[in-house]
This record gives C-alpha cells, structure tokens and sequence, in this order.
C-alpha cells in the first residue's frame, strides 16, 4: 500500500519544484520556448493541447483577482509567490496567461500556476501559490 501512495504522490511535480524550473527560464522567453521546458523537465506531464492552445488575454478582473489572491495568501500564511516581485506593477495593458495544469497541487483545488506574457507572447513572470 505504501508503494501505491508513493506513486500516486508522485505522479505530478510540486508546485515547489515547478517553480525552481521557470524562475531558471529567463524573462523575454518565448511562449513556446517556455512551454518546451516545461516538456523538457516533465515529459510525460505537458499535454499536447497545451502546447497549442492559445493563451488567454489578462483582463482587469483577472489581474484585480490576482492581487486578491496574493493578498489573502500573504495574510493567512499560504504559500504565494510573484516572479518577479513587481509583475503587477509593471503589467503591459495587454498582457496573457496560462494556467499551468501539470503541478501537484491544481489536481486537488490546493494551488495554482500562472505564466502571464506580454503582447508578444513573451515571458514576463508568473504566479504561483499552494494553501501547503
């Protein structure tokens, strides 16, 4: 039975271990780029149609949402982190994300992984946060 847990915990990366991946990716990366290396470290985590489907368009609701999430994380002691720290100060007007669905912590509702671009789809940070 331990075998099994052992497995079925490691069938996705933490949140933690995502994030030493793409805070190693250097800003101005390409969207594709970024999502080879993700390939790269996890080939049998990134799907296809994540490689093809586009990235969303960041809305004011999106980014305010954002903020209020980075705010309650910080006030309630989960885990939060903004690459780079001024991401939100600096957001072009139009910026674009993904939700990346490979981490650990999405498959139970626990966390999340942003990938947010600039116009041209090229990288300019992320959000994660975990409630571990």
């Amino acid at each position: 039975m331990f075998a099994s847990l052992v497995v079925l915990m490691g069938c996705r990366p933490s949140i933690h271990e995502v994030v030493k991946v793409i805070s190693a990716v250097p800003l101005g990366t390409s969207r594709a780029e970024m999502w080879n290396t993700l390939a790269k470290a996890y080939p049998k985590k990134v799907r296809p149609y994540e490689l093809t489907t586009p990235p969303l368009a960041m809305t004011e609701g999106m980014i305010k949402a954002d903020k209020n999430l980075i705010e309650v994380f910080h006030r309630k002691g989960g885990f939060v982190y903004v690459f780079p720290s001024n991401l939100y100060d600096k957001l072009p007007d139009k910026a674009y994300s993904d939700m990346v669905g490979l981490i650990r912590e999405a498959s139970d509702g626990d966390g999340s992984l942003e990938i947010i671009y600039d116009s041209n789809t090229n990288y300019i940070g992320f959000l994660a946060n975990a409630y571990k």
